[in-house]
Formats: structure tokens, sequence, C-alpha cells
């Protein structure tokens, strides 16, 4: 990851990407081994896993595996014990404190911004029409949502699992047109 270019964004497979934005080092949708049994990846990790180190902020749009993965949290937690970790509601509770130990934690309902300090960067959380699962009896128990990132005069949004509803209206009419939107294709069941 060093020698990234400032203001890229990089795909690491899935819905995983590294962004470097404003000198902020970012990963989203931390993914970097086998999620699971079930769960394969499809492509190789772009980079060692020993090379995600200095990372300024790590998000998780949601608690399904394919997006937060116990061993990569923990991996990255060890290898980067200064980032802060961005969140929905609940899922701090549920999965961050106990994988991470971190005390740099925040977790923010939809529409809300997060607290960055010491930087041009925002980041806020907003609705996607999915849900959030983990085991037998925690349905919806933590909040899921997409990012949308604003930094001097750009906007990126990364949707998140999502179908398509009118949240997608109420962003754009919240923060007018986007530079760049990553979005995630593929999924047709449930029809919604």
């Amino acid at each position: 990851l060093d020698g990234m270019p400032e203001n890229s964004i990089t795909w690491l497979g899935h819905a995983s990407y590294f962004l470097h934005l404003g000198g902020k080092r970012i990963l989203i949708g931390p993914v970097l081994t086998e999620p699971g049994f079930f769960l394969k990846r499809c492509s190789d990790l772009p980079f060692k896993t020993t090379e995600f180190k200095n990372i300024d902020y790590i998000l998780i749009s949601h608690n399904h595996r394919d997006h937060c993965d116990k061993d990569s949290v923990e991996l990255l937690a060890a290898q980067n014990p200064e980032a802060t970790w961005l969140c929905g509601l609940g899922l701090d509770k549920l999965l961050l404190k106990e994988w991470t130990g971190s005390k740099n934690i925040q977790s923010a309902g939809w529409y809300q911004q997060y607290n960055m300090q010491d930087t041009p960067l925002t980041i806020s959380f907003l609705p996607t029409r999915h849900w959030s699962r983990r085991g037998f009896s925690d349905t919806n128990a933590s909040l899921w949502g997409a990012f949308m990132f604003e930094i001097e005069g750009r906007k990126i949004y990364f949707g998140g699992d999502s179908g398509y509803a009118n949240h997608l209206r109420k962003t754009y009419d919240l923060f007018g047109d986007v530079d760049y939107y990553i979005a995630g294709v593929g999924a047709f069941a449930p029809r919604w």
C-alpha cells in the first residue's frame, strides 16, 4: 500500500476497497482472507496482508461475513492499533470491541456524520436497502449502510449492499452529484 497514489481508489476483491484520500488511508469492507467455509475469494488480494499497515480508518458497512471477516478484522487491529473503526449502530457493541480491543470505534445512525478530527475529509453513514445478521438470533441487531466521502469538493459514494429504493433519491437530494459511485452489482434475490 505504500506508494499508492494520493486520491486513489483500489479494488481489493468483492466489496473491499482501499482509498487514499487527502493523505488518509481508508479500508472499506475488510475481507483479506477466506471469510468462511462457504465463502471463497474469487480474486487474488493484490497486496500481501502484511502490507495493510498505517491505515487511518477502517469502515464496515454491515456485519455479513463477506463484508466483515473476523480473521481480517483481528489481523488489521493487530497491525493498525491506532486506526479508527467506523460502522453502523450496534456493530461496535456486537463485534468490534470484542475483536479489536480498540477504543477508537465510532458508530453512526443513518444520515449521521462521523467525527473526523484534523482532516478535510468528511464521512457520512447513509441507508441502504439491506439487512444484517451473523448468527441465528441477531437479525437486524446492528445497522447496515453506505458511506459518503467528501473531500476538497469531491464526493465518493460507497453504496454498500443495497436493493434499489428511494434512499438513492434522498442521497442525491442531500449531496447532489457524486464524482464516483462504488456500487455492488450481481445480487438478484430477493427481488427487492
